[in-house]
């Protein structure tokens, strides 16, 4: 009785897992799947403990739909965490970018300063940037002659950014997605041999049913604004999202 009772609890609990690693298949219409798909590759490994415990109790049916789910998961996540291979003749342009979101009360932006130091990006982009770190930046701007800035003249709020740069910056604009004030800058970037559009956003965190609509909202704007607008451009930002999201995956078909 005690092992039937196991055997179908672990089925059970795989069933659960293989729909939970699914989940993000729905994540465009519903707030709660949309939710759980972001741990699409925690439930793969869970999918993984369970499948090996079922073949270890001899239930090859379950192991099937087990390896099939993990397999589907596998194509869909896998991509992100294998090294990409470059072909040689490959054009690569020289430009290294620094991207942190620090958060409002992260206070060791001296410890920040020293990775600028020795990582020497071309490009530093801060999202919800507090004083602490716009001070430490402004003491290197030697090396960083361009910057631009999109604070709230209040307190300190999760839509300030800040950019530096060693490149010509140029034409910028702020919020101009038309959704909700969304924090995003709009810059010219005049790297050596090639210039940039560069696009910095930073989407709402959908964590409550209100706030997925209104993501759902500026990432169907930040697709719109680059397809309008013609260049080379680099999207950067705390974007509050996975990439096996429905939402990531649109926005990058519908801009190329």
């Amino acid at each position: 009785m005690i092992i039937r009772w196991i055997l179908n609890s672990l089925k059970l609990a795989l069933f659960i897992a293989a729909g939970l690693s699914l989940a993000n298949w729905g994540g465009d219409q519903l707030f709660v799947l949309e939710l759980a798909g972001h741990f699409k590759p925690q439930w793969a490994l869970l999918l993984l403990a369970l499948t090996l415990l079922l073949l270890i109790c001899r239930q090859f049916k379950w192991v099937v739909l087990g390896l099939c789910v993990l397999g589907i998961n596998g194509v869909e996540f896998s991509p992100w965490y294998l090294p990409q291979t470059v072909s040689k003749s490959a054009k690569r342009l020289p430009l290294r970018i620094y991207f942190f979101n620090p958060s409002l009360y992260n206070n060791h932006g001296e410890d920040f300063k020293h990775q600028i130091l020795a990582e020497q990006p071309d490009l530093v982009i801060l999202q919800e940037a507090n004083p602490e770190y716009i001070q430490q930046m402004q003491a290197l701007k030697r090396s960083y002659p361009y910057a631009y800035f999109n604070l709230s003249h209040q307190l300190m709020t999760n839509r300030d950014m800040a950019v530096w740069s060693r490149f010509p910056l140029g034409k910028p604009q702020r919020n101009m997605l038309g959704v909700d004030n969304t924090p995003a800058m709009h810059l010219e970037l005049h790297a050596p041999g090639h210039n940039f559009e560069l696009l910095i956003v930073h989407p709402e965190s959908a964590n409550r049913s209100q706030a997925f609509v209104l993501r759902h909202q500026q990432m169907q704007a930040v697709s719109k604004y680059i397809q309008q607008r013609p260049g080379s451009w680099i999207l950067i930002g705390d974007l509050n999202i996975t990439p096996w999201s429905p939402l990531y995956q649109k926005m990058v078909t519908a801009t190329g």
